[in-house]
């Protein structure tokens, strides 16, 4: 069972890449969490988890909508993360969650794609995206049979800088920026409410605007997973200054 969580499309597009190959059943976290569905998943192969890097660990809504999921089945596991940037040491931090519930991490592999977090980091060359899918698949490919015969993954390096930022920058980065107040539209907005849609916290409510069309309104409980930056489609949700003027881009399958 591959089991995803994606805001930019890059999770989904390796989830739906590695079952092509594999057959493995697919399951969205997105929509389990936005119901706020914890029912058991049952699988007799591996559990594969697909999400993307926040701030060097794997999301906390992913962690902990999982920590209330029964995982019926196999006590084997694999996490594949998605990321920008650097991937940190979040294979060891997903292990430990594992062994706590009396499963085994058969490895972790880290993809490099295009605008996985729109905020901080690299601002995207969306001319790349296809390149970069073609890359990703081909790794996937040579991942591909190792995960169907439950093998282990190719060890993956990590480094001092990584085991530090996992350990002590990913709190500081919920603390103090995680969560954090500054969404807000431009006069581009439709009030189509794509970003209440995709909100995986439902946190986004649809208010009138006082000009005939509705706006969106955020509340408190922002994980910061960007959905509604990459997905809306007149590019007129921003945080604070920090979005302004950066490509915005959503991993569509471009090969």
């Amino acid at each position: 069972m591959i089991m995803y969580f994606s805001a930019s499309g890059n999770s989904r597009f390796v989830a739906e890449r590695l079952a092509h190959t594999t057959g493995d059943e697919l399951v969205c976290l997105n929509d389990r969490i936005k119901r706020h569905d914890t029912s058991e998943l049952v699988s007799d192969v591996p559990f594969v988890l697909v999400c993307p890097i926040f701030a060097w660990r794997v999301p906390r809504i992913v962690a902990e909508h999982l920590s209330r999921t029964t995982l019926t089945g196999s006590r084997e596991a694999y996490l594949l993360v998605t990321t920008c940037g650097s991937s940190g040491n979040a294979g060891a931090w997903a292990e430990r969650d594992l062994r706590e519930r009396g499963m085994t991490l058969l490895g972790w592999h880290t993809s490099y794609m295009l605008g996985d977090y729109v905020a901080f980091m690299q601002d995207p060359d969306v001319a790349r995206a296809p390149a970069v899918n073609r890359r990703v698949a081909d790794e996937l490919e040579a991942l591909a049979p190792l995960v169907r015969e439950r093998r282990p993954l190719p060890t993956q390096e990590v480094t001092v800088l990584d085991r530090f930022m996992s350990r002590f920058a990913n709190p500081f980065f919920y603390r103090h920026i995680i969560g954090r107040p500054g969404f807000h539209v431009t006069d581009a907005c439709v009030g189509c409410g794509t970003c209440a849609a995709v909100c995986p916290l439902n946190d986004i409510g649809m208010h009138d605007g006082g000009d005939g069309h509705a706006v969106p309104a955020w509340g408190d409980d922002c994980t910061h997973c960007m959905a509604c930056v990459h997905r809306c489609p007149t590019q007129a949700v921003e945080w604070r200054d920090v979005t302004v003027g950066k490509a915005r881009y959503y991993n569509r399958g471009e090969m």
